[in-house]
This record gives structure tokens, C-alpha cells and sequence, in this order.
């Protein structure tokens, strides 16, 4: 039985801090300190680096990805109508593609928020749509449709009842 811990890559931005900190001559102690990066993290991240003469994670065995950034989008587009079957997506799409994978796909989907592109106003003193955040899991129960925002000029209640969550709307002022 393996046992699973909480272990996570360091970031490439994690690991250009330790390579610019060790070039600045601070000892393991002190690199492990600053960064809250554990000292053996730190040792054995420095320790690999000079042995391969790169920076970059190794390959991970596994299957390869069976679909592109692409195709997800298109099979997250084509389930947001929900008048298809998971069947007859997969006949349009991707044949090769199991029901199971198209599955992964939405519920992967609906763990990472959609960023809409801003909407500008179309008239004198409305509300303006910015950098709203459209979270996946508030509209993505059976039977509910996602609301299309493009075009939109919705006021903050009516987004509200949509589910979407808004960070930044300006203030109009009227003249």
C-alpha cells in the first residue's frame, strides 16, 4: 500500500528564489528559513539541480493526455446546451474519446472559475460588466442552464441569481 502524503512541486518561481538566494552566498538554513521551503526540500532541490545541470521537473510515467486545451473547451461549450446526450457528444466530437474521459473533462471544468472578457456599457449611466468571475459549480447543477453574459448588461442582482460572483464593477457618474 503506498502512502500518500501532501507533497507538491516547487514552483518555478519557488525554485528561482532558492538558485538567487544560494548565488548570494546564504547557507541552506537560511534559504529554508525566508521561503518556509523545508532545509531537506531546499538541499536536495539545490543537490539535483547540479547533478542534471537543469532546473526543470523529470517526466512523470503515466498515460499521456488524450485531449488538448482545445477539444476541452469544445466539449465544455457543447454539454453547457445539456440537450445532448454524453453519447451523441461524444459521436460529435472526438469518436476516439470515451464517455468516462468526456465526463473528467466537465468535472474538471467545473473546478476552475471562467474568466469573462469585460462588457462595456451601451448606454449613457448603465452598468458596466468587468472581470467578472463565472464559477462553474453555482450553475452547473442537473437541469439548470449556464447563463450566456456575452453582450450582456446585466445589474449586479440579476447576476447574483445567475450565481456570478462580481470583483470590480465602476460607479457611473451621471452628468
Amino acid at each position: 500500500m503506498s502512502r500518500k502524503t501532501n507533497r507538491r512541486e516547487l514552483t518555478e518561481f519557488d525554485k528561482g528564489r532558492i538558485v538567487g538566494l544560494a548565488d548570494c552566498g546564504k547557507n541552506l538554513a537560511e534559504i529554508s528559513k525566508q521561503l518556509d521551503i523545508p532545509r531537506s526540500t531546499v538541499r536536495d532541490f539545490i543537490k539535483r539541480s547540479k547533478e542534471r545541470g537543469h532546473y526543470e521537473n523529470v517526466p512523470r510515467p503515466g498515460r499521456p493526455r488524450k485531449t488538448t486545451e482545445e477539444i476541452d473547451k469544445l466539449i465544455v461549450e457543447v454539454t453547457d446546451d445539456r440537450s445532448d446526450s454524453l453519447e451523441d457528444i461524444q459521436k460529435q466530437i472526438v469518436p476516439e474519446l470515451s464517455v468516462r474521459t468526456i465526463k473528467r473533462r466537465i468535472r474538471e471544468a467545473a473546478d476552475r472559475p471562467e474568466v469573462l472578457s469585460p462588457v462595456s456599457a451601451s448606454a449613457p449611466g448603465s452598468s458596466t460588466l468587468q472581470h467578472t468571475t463565472l464559477h462553474r459549480n453555482s450553475v452547473s447543477k442537473p437541469g439548470l442552464k449556464k447563463p450566456s453574459l456575452s453582450g450582456t448588461n446585466l445589474s449586479g442582482s440579476a447576476l447574483e441569481a445567475y450565481g456570478v460572483k462580481q470583483e470590480y464593477q465602476p460607479q457611473m457618474n451621471h452628468v
